[in-house]
């Protein structure tokens, strides 16, 4: 399990873990191996206009993964991935999507444990 948790957490391209009030902004992302951005256990954070790109078919690329946070806006945004385009997790609260472009994802998932 140890090597799993790792592999999920080395191959992402970017990850926001306990930061409160931060806007990410203008950032482009291409060929992540996993999750392109992923907000944990975060408070306040606005993401916008960001693009995000991957194969369409490569497994488990998801755009943007938020879990444990609360109060998170994702606007503007651009996602062209082979899994997800936005994915929820647990104990994610008060979260506001609007002006996504997403495709060939899934489009937005909830997370199950």
């Amino acid at each position: 399990m140890y090597g799993l948790i790792f592999a999920i957490f080395f191959f992402q391209t970017m990850s926001f873990d306990w930061v409160n009030n931060v806007v990410i902004s203008g950032i482009t992302s291409i060929n992540s191996q996993l999750s392109h951005l992923v907000i944990n256990n975060c408070n306040d954070v606005i993401v916008k206009n960001v693009k995000l790109i991957a194969p369409d078919k490569s497994p488990n690329t998801d755009g943007i993964h938020v879990q444990y946070s609360n109060r998170v806006t994702i606007n503007g945004c651009t996602m062209q991935t082979g899994d997800d385009c936005i994915s929820i997790g647990d104990a994610t609260y008060n979260i506001l999507m609007s002006n996504i472009k997403c495709g060939p994802g899934h489009g937005v998932r909830l997370v199950s444990p």
